[in-house]
């Protein structure tokens, strides 16, 4: 059995590798490892800091789903009262609604005006009411 695979061995050409191929090679190489070495942000993040990311996103996925089920079931009970108040400008309702959802004060006047111009929508829907909210929240903020 040996001997069959030296003559196979044998009869099979060899590859040829000119010094060109070398050089293309070593300049794709070092070139991959050039442009992964960068100082711009990258969707990849260090795989070494990748348990610390998992936990982040964990994290912040957590606070924003009591965020959001806090201001759900907020508006569940109020809907028709947060749209009262939003009518008219400003009201406690609204206010404590904008206050779970994190609203921003600079974002709360675009927040209302945008709630006047779709009444119809927000009163019939309350899962648009929460969104409208939500969109308008700051994540940032949210620690408590």
């Amino acid at each position: 059995m040996a001997a069959y695979q030296r003559m196979r061995l044998a009869s099979q050409p060899k590859m040829a590798v000119y010094p060109f191929m070398k050089r293309s090679i070593l300049t794709c190489v070092t070139l991959t490892f050039l442009a992964s070495c960068t100082n711009t942000d990258s969707h990849l993040p260090n795989p070494i800091t990748l348990p610390a990311h998992a936990l982040n996103s964990a994290l912040n996925n957590a606070f924003y789903n009591a965020r959001r089920n806090r201001v759900e079931s907020y508006v569940a009970v109020n809907q028709a009262r947060i749209i009262a108040d939003a009518q008219s400008g400003n009201g406690p309702f609204l206010r404590q609604a904008m206050s779970l959802a994190r609203v921003r004060p600079a974002k709360q006047s675009e927040l209302i005006s945008e709630i006047q111009q779709g009444y119809s929508l927000y009163s019939q829907d309350a899962e648009a009411l929460v969104v409208a909210l939500m969109v308008h929240g700051d994540p940032r903020i949210d620690r408590s």
